[in-house]
């Protein structure tokens, strides 16, 4: 496995199969530049096309995880796009930030208290996003650990249910009807039970032990 070399503004571990993604700007609040935009898609692109490598996780250094595009730098060359759009929809979601794709929407698709926060850009209450946007609420010391729990979590499971798994979850966001996502999990439900990984998953069940999981041929999602 060969990580692509990037600038010390982003970090790059290994663990297992999962990969975590720190944004390293600390001293900005982690604020996202254009030059740090093109890295993290080299990360992301390299990411999406190594088949060792099963789940991610993206944190910050310091105090904070992002405060979103780096305006300051946006204010000397106003006519190119910010940095931050490969992150819109999970600043937007924490921070209550308007951005130029797939935030308010994806925010709004969980629930439309979210939109006093949206258009004031203050940040959506803990007791709002822990009912209805996500899996934890934890304090900011044990952020981490409960995201390397569940990407743990992830990676027991098999890889091949998994990616069909958000396949359908990604129809299902596109506000495509219940029909197209059975339909879909159908479809790619044949291909995992052919594979090595559904039959091991059966023998590890009757001999009473944990499963071997393959790498996955990583799908478009």
């Amino acid at each position: 496995m060969q990580i692509p070399t990037v600038p010390s503004h982003i970090l790059v571990s290994v663990h297992g199969k999962v990969l975590t993604v720190t944004l390293n700007r600390p001293e900005r609040l982690n604020a996202v530049s254009g030059a740090m935009e093109k890295d993290m898609c080299t990360i992301m692109d390299w990411f999406e096309d190594e088949p060792s490598l099963w789940v991610l996780v993206i944190t910050g250094s310091g105090r904070f995880f992002c405060a979103g595009s780096d305006l300051k730098e946006f204010n000397t060359s106003f006519s190119e796009s910010p940095g931050g759009g490969y992150l819109d929809h999970v600043l937007d979601n924490v921070h209550g930030m308007v951005a130029s794709v797939g935030g308010i929407p994806n925010s709004l698709s969980h629930t439309p208290l979210f939109f006093p926060y949206l258009v004031t850009g203050q940040n959506i209450p803990d007791h709002l996003l822990k009912t209805h946007l996500f899996t934890d609420v934890v304090p900011a010391a044990q952020v981490l650990a409960t995201a390397h729990r569940w990407a743990q979590a992830i990676v027991d499971c098999s890889p091949d249910a998994v990616q069909v798994t958000k396949v359908q979850k990604n129809i299902f966001m596109e506000e495509e009807g219940l029909k197209e996502v059975v339909e879909e999990g159908l479809r790619r439900n044949g291909g995992v039970f052919a594979g090595e990984n559904a039959r091991d998953g059966l023998r590890a069940f009757v001999e009473k032990r944990n499963p071997r999981w393959a790498d996955p041929v990583k799908a478009k999602l």
